[in-house]
Formats: structure tokens, C-alpha cells, sequence
């Protein structure tokens, strides 16, 4: 942790559990990342409430997934097929990533992070040699970018979804616009549905959508609007647990599902990346806050 030289805005701290953390705060915007799964904890513009929300009950601990802020799901997600004993959304989130560098410039902090092993627990599931770069840019937008390499000498296949959980005031007066006429299947359905208008949170959703495009949850509560710009990312999941779920996650405070909209950009299922020997992809995400704030 301590190889990486980095500017005043970033220091390491003691998160929960004594888990690592990176705190950056730059021209008054507040980030925290752990580097148990590269985890982005949280993310606050200047002037702004938190933008990603944490369950209360989330576990901090080495190989225990964080429920919350933005996991990085890779390189399948869901369960992996024919392996029920492999961990959920894969082993990125699980592991512990490396920092390869941090930069200041006048937009804010760029914080790089690298994978290149699955390690020994999870190696017999995914037996590949891969480099994944996770790059983190924190201040008025947030940019989040995951490139992975094939170093195999053969092809691979790989699932990657930025699992992001935004904080709402009430997830159930809030609205998701810009997938109207998009395909979408309802989770257990085969078939295919369209919205024609915004997507009504009310009490619990969970939809994936095969075709993606920029999106923008409406938070009336705290008066906002959250922009999501997916780049490379072909693929989006919309959730939110609902009361019954949620009461049934270990990790997932009872109340907590009325507070959050989970936005996930990625390339899942039909739009998994199949990526040759020495090739690279990428995807990114950048989000940004506007509020609808009363005039004087």
C-alpha cells in the first residue's frame, strides 16, 4: 500500500473492520475506495449527500463481498454455471486489487488499480492469465473504467458489470428515465417486455436489459437527478430489492431497500466479451449530479 506515491488530497486510512482505505477529497469532493475489491464505498460532490448508499449491515472483511457503493462484478456475474460452490459475481470483488497509481490534475484524482490473478481459491474456476485495470476518477463527475487483457495464448470469454447502488431519499416515488422502448426481461421471465414511459422503482424491480443507453434516476426526495453515460457497456441490470428480499440478505439492512436504486452498467449473458490472446476491452461508466434546487 505504501509503494504508490500520493498527492495531499489521498491518504490511506483504517476503514471498518480495519479494512484498508483510500480517502481522497479534492476541491471539496469526498471519495472512499477499499482495495478489498477495489470497492468504491463512497462518493460525494462537493455540496451534495452521498450519491452511493451502504447497507448498514454490509461486512467489512478480507473476502467477504461489501454490500454497497459500486462492487466490481468480474468475470461472471450471477452464479457461475455448473459451479454453485464459486462465489457470487465472481472473485474481482473478493480479492485484494493493487494501487498502480494516483494523479492530480485540475478535474480532480485519477486512481488506477490492477487484478492480474484469480488467486488460489478461485484459480480452479477461472484459469486465465488476464491484467484488469480498474480506474477510479473522483470530483464533480465520477469515471469509472475497467480494461481487461488477455494474456492467454487463446481466446476467453468474461462477464464485467459495475454493480452501482445509488442513494435516494425514497426508492419508491423515484423514476429511472431514458430506457423507455428498451427491451427488458423481468427477472424468472424468458420474454421481453417494453416501458413506454419512465421506470416506476414503487417496491421492489429487478430487469435486465439487453440493449443499454444513457440513464437518469429522478430522486424527488432530495430534489436531484442522477446521469448515468455507459461507454462499452452493452448490457444494464435495474434493482431493488424489495421488502421481502431484503429481510432475507444477511447483509442488507431491513429497511435499507427504501433507499436505493441499483443502476449496473456491464456485459452480461448475450453481450459477454469474448476477447483473443492479446487483445483488450474496455467499458466505463461516468455519472453525474444535478439538483433542482429551490430559488431564493
Amino acid at each position: 500500500m505504501g509503494d504508490v506515491s500520493l498527492p495531499p488530497s489521498v491518504q490511506w486510512r483504517e476503514g471498518p473492520n480495519g479494512v484498508p482505505v483510500l480517502h481522497v477529497e479534492t476541491d471539496g469532493h469526498v471519495a472512499d475506495i477499499a482495495a478489498n475489491g477495489a470497492h468504491l464505498l463512497n462518493w460525494i460532490p462537493r455540496g451534495q449527500q452521498p450519491i452511493l448508499w451502504m447497507s448498514r449491515s454490509s461486512r467489512f472483511a478480507a473476502g467477504v463481498p461489501i454490500r454497497g457503493g459500486v462492487p466490481v462484478c468480474f468475470p461472471w456475474f450471477g452464479q457461475l454455471p455448473g459451479h454453485p460452490e464459486a462465489p457470487m459475481h465472481g472473485f474481482a470483488r473478493l480479492c485484494e486489487w493493487q494501487l498502480l497509481r494516483v494523479t492530480e490534475g485540475s478535474s480532480g484524482v485519477e486512481l488506477v488499480f490492477r487484478l492480474t490473478e484469480a488467486g488460489e481459491h478461485f484459480a480452479r474456476f477461472w484459469p486465465h492469465r488476464f491484467e484488469a485495470l480498474y480506474t477510479v476518477a473522483i470530483g464533480a463527475e465520477l469515471g469509472m473504467t475497467l480494461e481487461v487483457v488477455n494474456h492467454d495464448d487463446s481466446p476467453f470469454a468474461f462477464e464485467a458489470v459495475l454493480h452501482s447502488y445509488y442513494a435516494v431519499a425514497d426508492a419508491r416515488p423515484a423514476t429511472v428515465r431514458g430506457l423507455e422502448g428498451l427491451e427488458f426481461r423481468p427477472k424468472g421471465s424468458t420474454s421481453t417486455q417494453r416501458d413506454d414511459v419512465p421506470v416506476a422503482i414503487g417496491s421492489g424491480i429487478s430487469r435486465r436489459y439487453p440493449d443499454t443507453a444513457d440513464a437518469t434516476i429522478v430522486d424527488p426526495g432530495n430534489r436531484r437527478t442522477m446521469t448515468i453515460k455507459p461507454a462499452g457497456a452493452r448490457s444494464a441490470i435495474l434493482w431493488n430489492p424489495g421488502a421481502e428480499i431484503a429481510q432475507s440478505m444477511e447483509d442488507f439492512d431491513d429497511e435499507g431497500w427504501k433507499s436505493m436504486v441499483c443502476y449496473e452498467s456491464g456485459n452480461v449473458g448475450d453481450t459477454a466479451i469474448l476477447l483473443a490472446a492479446g487483445e483488450r476491452n474496455a467499458m466505463s461508466v461516468t455519472v453525474s449530479v444535478s439538483t433542482d434546487r429551490p430559488s431564493a
